[in-house]
Formats: structure tokens, sequence, C-alpha cells
């Protein structure tokens, strides 16, 4: 029990995103691609990595202007609003994101989950967007 009275149990919501790029067109234009949609510090990042990378840097990037669309309404978002790495094992994780993102999120316990995977022909890249909710007593 809290001081605002019974505690009730929590739930979650739950949202995903998924966007495919093909490997070729990024190919075809990866440094094109490169510069217009990532930070100096990703493209740094992306020199060692192969193309597929780079596409699936891109389909996430996508896939994270999709669920803030539709998250927050009214707001314009661009691959280039969202910084990504990768940790030492090579999973993407989030490096910066927009506002208002923290401002709005932190008292709604609101996460977000990304994966990129790759074939020879296309990226994907996935973003799940939870948000905890107190169920009805």
């Amino acid at each position: 029990m809290s001081a605002r009275g019974p505690s009730r149990p929590r739930g979650y919501e739950c949202r995903a995103v998924l966007e495919m790029v093909p490997i070729a067109e990024v190919a075809a234009k990866r440094a094109q691609i490169e510069a217009q949609f990532f930070s100096a510090a990703e493209r740094d990042e992306l020199k060692s990595r192969h193309v597929q990378s780079v596409a699936g840097g891109l389909a996430l990037k996508r896939a994270l202007c999709a669920l803030f669309h539709q998250r927050f309404a009214g707001f314009s978002f661009g691959p280039a609003h969202f910084m990504l790495r990768h940790d030492p094992d090579g999973a993407p994780r989030i490096a910066g994101l927009p506002p208002p993102w923290p401002a709005v999120t932190t008292a709604r316990r609101e996460r977000l989950f990304v994966s990129i995977t790759h074939t020879k022909l296309e990226a994907a890249g996935l973003v799940v967007h939870q948000q905890e909710r107190e169920q009805p007593s």
C-alpha cells in the first residue's frame, strides 16, 4: 500500500514497428546514405562494418521514425534524429533520441527495445515500444 492508497497491478502495452531496406539500394548509395542519415560518430563506427550493417541501421532508424510518428503526433522525425551505436557483440542500441521522448516518457515508464537482422538481400530494423499501464481495479 502506498500513500495514495492500495497499489494496483500493472500491465504493459506494446507496439512494434518493422522496416525493411534492400541491401542493393544501400550498397549503390552508401556514402550518400551515411552522410544524410548518420552522425559523424555513427559514420566513424560504420567504417569497419559491412553494407548490411548500414542497411540495418537505416531500417532501424526508419522504424524509430514510424514509431515516433505514431507516438508523438504533430512532431516531425527523420532518420538523422536518432543516434545508434553498437555493443561490443554487435547488437544495436539507441544512443540518442529526439525530444519529446525524455520529457514525456520518464513518468509513464516507457521503454524501447531494438534489433537489426539481415539476409543477403534485405536488412530489417525492429523497434518495440513498451509502456507500463495501471490495471483498473
